[in-house]
């Protein structure tokens, strides 16, 4: 009986283990190439002269017309949003999953207070 619940703990204490991994690595991964895209839009040689404002806006401004012109263009943005949606909800499931530490409970099931010295009873 011991040995069942020692597997199904380790089972859990490893898919947890993946899950937070796979979520974290989905989450960076997707941020990053998002960041990396947002980089390659500011980087137009017709808007250097306005500075960086002046680029974000811009760049700001052509997402947003795309958005309204082109509904293809939402539903990507939506997209985008679905996939780092469902890798943060993989995370919290990877981090529920990982074994709990005791706390204040030692292994006798008494609590973990620091015993006096003999003397001072």
């Amino acid at each position: 009986m011991a040995q069942i619940q020692n597997s199904n703990r380790n089972f859990r204490s490893l898919a947890g283990t993946a899950m937070l991994v796979i979520g974290l690595m989905v989450l960076l991964t997707y941020s990053a190439v998002m960041a990396w895209q947002f980089h390659a839009a500011l980087d137009g040689s017709a808007v250097d002269s306005l500075g960086f404002f002046g680029t974000v806006g811009f760049a700001s401004l052509r997402v947003v017309r795309a958005v309204t012109v082109d509904h293809s263009a939402a539903l990507s943005a939506l997209r985008h949003i679905l996939v780092l949606f469902s890798a943060f909800v993989v995370t919290l499931a990877g981090i529920a999953l990982l074994p709990r530490r005791a706390s204040g409970v030692n292994a006798s099931g008494r609590p973990n207070f620091p015993t006096p010295p003999r003397g001072e009873q």
